[in-house]
């Protein structure tokens, strides 16, 4: 087996666990609030002390703006301290909520909402590991 062959298997392993991992979180989410989603975009960030977030929203110009879009924030580092910094913050109507970036766990809201990653402080010494999951609304 080539190189170029072996890269090739590689690729096709890891678009494979990516949609293992993307049916995973579409079909929770389904279940839990009992609608049905298709995936607009799957991606994990890294973050690290120094590295500020700006606050943004998740709308892209070609949305319908007749639909209901969700971003699922899910934290995949293996451990975190309070201490560590790096919430989540999510601008609401009723104003600011900050989620600590407790491991395993995710946050789902509103992809129009304006939020933030706040960097990790100084004194943590990890990345801050998140994946994102922006869906659309299709039924519910």
């Amino acid at each position: 087996m080539s190189l170029a062959d072996i890269k090739k298997l590689a690729g096709l392993i890891k678009e494979e666990r990516a949609k293992e991992i993307e049916a995973t979180f579409r079909v929770r989410v389904q279940y839990l609030f009992n609608i049905e989603t298709e995936t607009i975009e799957l991606y994990m960030n890294g973050q690290t002390h120094s590295q500020s977030g700006k606050m943004h929203s998740d709308e892209k110009e070609d949305w319908d703006p007749n639909s209901q879009y969700i971003t699922l924030v899910y934290y995949a580092h293996p451990e975190w301290n309070i201490e560590w910094g790096g919430f989540t913050a999510v601008e609401t109507k009723e104003g600011m909520h900050i989620n600590y970036p407790q491991p395993n766990t995710a946050i789902l809201f509103d992809s129009r909402l304006k939020h933030v990653a706040l960097e990790p402080t100084v004194h943590c010494p990890a990345m801050r590991i998140t994946l994102a999951h922006k869906m659309k609304i299709t039924k519910g």
